[in-house]
């Protein structure tokens, strides 16, 4: 909107002979010399700030090379810079806070109405806890991420070392603060496995631990929500646990050994390899007492080099 409004102020002193646009008059607008962004403070608990402290303390932690000013405008703060890639560290580079407050941006033109500029979410990452294994995949992460708020990355390197879970999103002013409710419950697949998982915000302050808002309604916190679990649909699921999609959720504390048809697929198609020469899943000796044919779950039978079966004979 700022370059409209120069391309037209370029147009008008373009002007000349009574009205008249001088052929060759009219110029590019020049590139503009001031970026402006507004921040909120957010606070459910309503306390009054002292906006000279505001001001001056986040602008000692942001200690910005070239020269930024600073101003409130009632329950807002106005920002103005020389460079635009000041204004995007600020934009990009949080979360910032205040105290206990939260301090969220958006982009300004420096026309409009500072109160009518929508503030409506800020960039952070978020580190998930409790993912089990075999979904340590960037197709599982991004879809828990997804659930949280607007993917933009992925801890692609973390997630590769094995060493933690990240994932950075947009998160919505008026989206509860998932941190706050403890274990969130999780379905993954088709078989529905069930996961409890814990997610930490990185320099998130101020939301109400209860309710996990920033702010409070007029009629006060809502609450700890009752939670659900959220179904994730994950397409690798078949093959994550490797039993080719046979796997089943059960209850039963001691569920039966895996079948001979399991075995063969969770390896993938081959013959067990066992010591010695891997011979089919079978048992020559079933039925027999000194082998214990009459004991329960699967029989696997192998050779040894240089010992036949008569040599086992009793």
């Amino acid at each position: 909107m700022s370059d409209e409004v120069a391309q037209r102020f370029s147009s008008v002193l373009a002007l000349r002979d009574g009205g008249r646009l001088s052929s060759g008059a009219v110029r590019a607008a020049p590139a503009p010399t001031q970026f402006f962004t507004v921040g909120s403070l957010l606070t459910f608990k309503r306390k009054v700030l002292d906006p000279k402290a505001v001001i001056g303390t986040l602008s000692s932690v942001w200690d910005l090379q070239n020269w930024m000013q600073m101003r409130a405008r009632e329950d807002r703060f106005v920002l103005r810079f020389t460079r635009a890639d000041d204004r995007k560290h600020l934009l990009t580079g949080g979360p910032w806070f205040y105290g206990r407050s939260q301090f969220v941006l958006a982009e300004y033109d420096g026309l409009q109405d500072v109160a009518s500029v929508p503030i409506e979410s800020f960039p952070v990452w978020v580190n998930i806890k409790g993912l089990p294994d075999a979904l340590w995949t960037e197709e599982a992460v991004e879809k828990v991420g997804l659930s949280l708020g607007f993917v933009e990355h992925l801890d692609k390197l973390g997630l590769k070392r094995g060493s933690r879970i990240r994932v950075r999103i947009l998160h919505k002013l008026f989206d509860p603060v998932q941190e706050a409710f403890g274990d969130l419950p999780f379905e993954f697949g088709s078989i529905r496995f069930p996961v409890k998982l814990q997610v930490k915000y990185d320099r998130t302050v101020g939301f109400c631990r209860v309710c996990g808002m920033f702010v409070h309604q007029d009629s006060g916190c809502g609450g700890h929500p009752a939670l659900t679990p959220q179904f994730i649909d994950i397409e690798s699921m078949r093959t994550a646990f490797g039993y080719g999609g046979a796997a089943r959720v059960s209850s039963n504390p001691n569920p039966p050994p895996p079948s001979k048809t399991q075995l063969f697929e969770s390896s993938g198609g081959r013959k067990p390899a066992f010591r010695g020469v891997p011979v089919p899943i079978s048992n020559p000796f079933a039925g027999s007492s000194s082998c214990g044919g009459g004991m329960d779950g699967p029989r696997v039978s192998f050779s040894l080099p240089g010992i036949s079966t008569a040599d086992l004979a009793v």
